[in-house]
C-alpha cells in the first residue's frame, strides 16, 4: 500500500509541474486616484484637468479642447498591470453627445491608441451604449483585457471637446500560480 501512494504523490507532482493556473482577484476601482493625462487641456488655467476624472467625485470634470485633424484621448495610468473587466464613464450633465464615437483601450505600455489597435474594451460609445435611465456609459471588456495604461481614445472627426467627470475602471490583479517540475516529493 506504501508504494501505491508513493506512485500516486508522484504522478500528482508530474502533473501539477505541468500545470499554470491564472486566476483574478474579484473587482474592483483600480483607477481611483491614480496619475492621469489628456491630449489636451481646456483653458489650462482652469479646472479641467486629467487627473479630476478620477478624483471620485462626478461633479469635477476633465476636459480637452476642440481639435479637428488630431485624436483626442485621455488616459489612466493605474500602475501596474490590471486584468481590466469593465469601465465606468459619466460625461459631464450626463452629456451623452460628449462621448459619441469614443472607444476605450487597454495597453500594458504607454501607446496612444489608434482605431487598429487591438485591445478595444467593448465596442465604440453611441447613443445606444449609455444604460437607460442612467448617467454613465457601462463598457464591458470581454473578455478581460490586462494592461497598465486605459484609454479613451476618439478621431478627431468629431468636433466636440472630450469631458470626462468621472472615469471608474473595475479590474483585479492577476494571481498565476505556476507548479514546477523541481518540487520536492514529500513522500
Amino acid at each position: 500500500m506504501e508504494i501505491f501512494y508513493e506512485r500516486l504523490s508522484l504522478l500528482l507532482l508530474l502533473l501539477l509541474s505541468k500545470l499554470s493556473i491564472s486566476l483574478t482577484q474579484q473587482s474592483t476601482d483600480v483607477s481611483r486616484d491614480k496619475s492621469a493625462g489628456q491630449s489636451s487641456t481646456d483653458s489650462p488655467s482652469s479646472d479641467y484637468f486629467a487627473d479630476l476624472a478620477v478624483d471620485g467625485s462626478d461633479s469635477t470634470c476633465s476636459q480637452t479642447i476642440v481639435q479637428q485633424q488630431n485624436p483626442y484621448y485621455w488616459f489612466v495610468d493605474l500602475g501596474d498591470i490590471y486584468s481590466v473587466n469593465y469601465v465606468l464613464i459619466y460625461p459631464e450633465n450626463g452629456n451623452q453627445a460628449s462621448l459619441i464615437d469614443t472607444e476605450v483601450y487597454v495597453e500594458k505600455t504607454y501607446a496612444v491608441p489608434s482605431s487598429s489597435s487591438s485591445n478595444l474594451c467593448g465596442s465604440t460609445i453611441t447613443t445606444s451604449t449609455m444604460l437607460r435611465s442612467s448617467s454613465y456609459y457601462f463598457i464591458n471588456c470581454i473578455p478581460s483585457i490586462n494592461g497598465r495604461y486605459v484609454f479613451l481614445y476618439r478621431s478627431g472627426t468629431n468636433n466636440m471637446k472630450l469631458t470626462l467627470c468621472e472615469v471608474l475602471v473595475y479590474g483585479g490583479t492577476n494571481i498565476h500560480f505556476f507548479f514546477v517540475e523541481s518540487l520536492a516529493c514529500f513522500c
